[in-house]
Protein backbone atom coordinates (compact mmCIF):
# COMPACT_ATOMS: atom_id res chain seq x y z
CA UNK A 1 0.00 0.00 0.00
CA UNK A 2 1.32 3.36 -1.16
CA UNK A 3 1.81 5.59 1.92
CA UNK A 4 -0.59 8.88 1.90
CA UNK A 5 0.27 11.84 0.62
CA UNK A 6 0.81 14.93 3.28
CA UNK A 7 -1.58 17.68 2.99
CA UNK A 8 -0.31 20.94 2.49
CA UNK A 9 -1.89 24.63 2.35
CA UNK A 10 -2.20 26.63 -0.51
CA UNK A 11 -3.89 29.86 -1.18
CA UNK A 12 -6.74 29.74 -4.02
CA UNK A 13 -7.54 32.74 -5.73
CA UNK A 14 -11.96 33.16 -6.41
CA UNK A 15 -14.51 34.93 -6.90
CA UNK A 16 -16.64 35.75 -4.59
CA UNK A 17 -20.44 36.37 -4.30
CA UNK A 18 -20.48 39.75 -4.48
CA UNK A 19 -18.73 39.36 -7.93
CA UNK A 20 -14.99 40.49 -6.05
CA UNK A 21 -12.19 38.31 -6.22
CA UNK A 22 -10.81 37.31 -2.75
CA UNK A 23 -8.13 34.52 -1.61
CA UNK A 24 -8.46 31.91 0.44
CA UNK A 25 -6.95 29.48 2.82
CA UNK A 26 -7.73 25.94 1.95
CA UNK A 27 -6.46 22.63 1.87
CA UNK A 28 -5.07 20.38 -0.87
CA UNK A 29 -3.22 16.96 -1.68
CA UNK A 30 0.05 17.55 -3.65
CA UNK A 31 -1.65 15.81 -6.37
CA UNK A 32 -3.33 18.67 -7.40
CA UNK A 33 -1.28 21.25 -6.44
CA UNK A 34 0.67 22.30 -9.42
CA UNK A 35 3.80 24.98 -7.36
CA UNK A 36 1.80 27.92 -9.19
CA UNK A 37 -0.04 29.73 -5.90
CA UNK A 38 -3.46 30.25 -7.87
CA UNK A 39 -4.86 27.18 -9.89
CA UNK A 40 -4.11 26.83 -13.69
CA UNK A 41 -7.84 28.16 -15.34
CA UNK A 42 -9.27 25.61 -16.88
CA UNK A 43 -9.32 27.29 -20.41
CA UNK A 44 -6.08 28.10 -20.16
CA UNK A 45 -4.74 26.50 -23.35
CA UNK A 46 -8.22 26.77 -25.37
CA UNK A 47 -9.35 28.65 -28.24
CA UNK A 48 -11.25 31.48 -27.95
CA UNK A 49 -14.99 31.07 -28.63
CA UNK A 50 -16.93 33.96 -30.36
CA UNK A 51 -19.39 33.76 -27.27
CA UNK A 52 -16.27 34.26 -24.57
CA UNK A 53 -15.28 37.36 -27.00
CA UNK A 54 -18.69 38.93 -26.96
CA UNK A 55 -18.86 38.36 -23.08
CA UNK A 56 -15.39 39.28 -22.46
CA UNK A 57 -16.21 43.08 -24.32
CA UNK A 58 -19.78 42.90 -22.57
CA UNK A 59 -17.90 42.56 -18.98
CA UNK A 60 -15.35 45.68 -20.09
CA UNK A 61 -18.64 47.33 -20.99
CA UNK A 62 -19.79 47.16 -17.94
CA UNK A 63 -16.71 48.29 -16.22
CA UNK A 64 -15.75 44.80 -14.35
CA UNK A 65 -12.01 44.39 -13.01
CA UNK A 66 -9.72 42.19 -14.74
CA UNK A 67 -9.24 39.74 -11.80
CA UNK A 68 -13.42 39.70 -11.83
CA UNK A 69 -13.58 39.13 -15.55
CA UNK A 70 -10.83 36.36 -15.68
CA UNK A 71 -12.94 34.34 -12.74
CA UNK A 72 -15.87 34.60 -15.01
CA UNK A 73 -14.49 33.55 -18.21
CA UNK A 74 -12.03 30.73 -15.83
CA UNK A 75 -8.84 32.34 -18.35
CA UNK A 76 -5.44 34.11 -16.66
CA UNK A 77 -5.48 37.68 -16.48
CA UNK A 78 -2.78 38.16 -18.73
CA UNK A 79 -4.63 36.10 -21.57
CA UNK A 80 -7.50 38.60 -20.85
CA UNK A 81 -5.12 42.05 -21.45
CA UNK A 82 -3.59 39.76 -24.89
CA UNK A 83 -7.57 39.17 -26.02
CA UNK A 84 -8.93 42.51 -25.35
CA UNK A 85 -5.75 43.61 -27.17
CA UNK A 86 -6.61 41.92 -30.51
CA UNK A 87 -10.03 42.88 -30.23
CA UNK A 88 -9.26 46.33 -29.94
CA UNK A 89 -7.22 46.24 -33.14
CA UNK A 90 -9.54 44.40 -34.93
CA UNK A 91 -12.09 46.87 -33.94
CA UNK A 92 -10.22 49.37 -35.21
CA UNK A 93 -8.95 48.42 -38.41
CA UNK A 94 -12.99 46.79 -39.06
CA UNK A 95 -13.96 50.61 -38.19
CA UNK A 96 -11.26 52.18 -40.29
CA UNK A 97 -10.84 50.00 -44.07
CA UNK A 98 -8.22 52.72 -44.92
CA UNK A 99 -5.46 51.52 -42.03
CA UNK A 100 -5.36 48.26 -43.60
CA UNK A 101 -4.29 49.42 -46.97
CA UNK A 102 -1.04 52.00 -47.26
CA UNK A 103 -0.78 54.35 -49.66
CA UNK A 104 2.40 54.47 -50.23
CA UNK A 105 3.93 50.58 -50.80
CA UNK A 106 5.78 48.99 -47.88
CA UNK A 107 9.54 48.29 -48.56
CA UNK A 108 9.37 49.98 -52.47
CA UNK A 109 12.27 48.72 -54.42
CA UNK A 110 15.12 51.81 -55.53
CA UNK A 111 15.54 51.94 -59.34
CA UNK A 112 18.50 53.51 -60.99
CA UNK A 113 16.20 56.38 -62.02
CA UNK A 114 15.55 56.81 -58.05
CA UNK A 115 19.50 57.11 -57.45
CA UNK A 116 20.03 59.35 -59.97
CA UNK A 117 16.86 61.91 -59.06
CA UNK A 118 18.57 61.61 -55.51
CA UNK A 119 22.04 62.42 -56.10
CA UNK A 120 20.75 64.98 -58.32
CA UNK A 121 18.59 66.73 -55.76
CA UNK A 122 21.55 66.06 -53.03
CA UNK A 123 24.22 68.29 -55.27
CA UNK A 124 21.71 70.72 -55.93
CA UNK A 125 21.70 71.50 -52.12
CA UNK A 126 18.09 70.31 -51.37
CA UNK A 127 17.41 68.42 -47.74
CA UNK A 128 16.56 65.22 -46.98
CA UNK A 129 13.12 66.34 -46.18
CA UNK A 130 12.38 68.40 -49.44
CA UNK A 131 14.00 64.99 -51.62
CA UNK A 132 11.72 62.83 -49.52
CA UNK A 133 8.87 64.61 -50.39
CA UNK A 134 10.22 64.74 -53.94
CA UNK A 135 10.88 61.43 -54.32
CA UNK A 136 7.55 60.17 -52.03
CA UNK A 137 9.65 58.09 -49.53
CA UNK A 138 10.41 58.88 -46.16
CA UNK A 139 13.34 61.15 -44.52
CA UNK A 140 14.92 58.37 -42.91
CA UNK A 141 15.09 56.10 -46.20
CA UNK A 142 16.29 59.07 -48.12
CA UNK A 143 18.94 59.53 -45.36
CA UNK A 144 19.78 55.52 -45.91
CA UNK A 145 20.21 55.80 -49.40
CA UNK A 146 22.28 58.44 -49.32
CA UNK A 147 24.72 57.06 -47.50
CA UNK A 148 24.76 53.38 -49.10
CA UNK A 149 25.78 55.39 -52.14
CA UNK A 150 28.08 57.28 -50.65
CA UNK A 151 29.68 53.91 -49.19
CA UNK A 152 29.47 52.17 -52.86
CA UNK A 153 30.89 54.65 -54.50
CA UNK A 154 33.63 54.95 -52.10
CA UNK A 155 34.21 51.33 -52.32
CA UNK A 156 33.98 51.71 -56.38
CA UNK A 157 36.98 54.14 -56.39
CA UNK A 158 38.90 51.94 -54.09
CA UNK A 159 38.42 49.11 -56.30
CA UNK A 160 39.06 51.31 -59.80
CA UNK A 161 42.00 53.22 -58.49
CA UNK A 162 44.83 50.01 -58.68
Amino acid sequence: MLPQEPIRRLVVCSLLNDGSFGRTLCERRPAFFDGRRCPVPANSNNKWTKEEDKRLLELQAAGKSSFSMAAELRRSVGALRGRLAILMARERFASNPEATQSKVPLRKRWTVDDDKRLMELRAKGASFNEIANALGRTEAAIEQRAHTLKRQAAAQRLWTAD
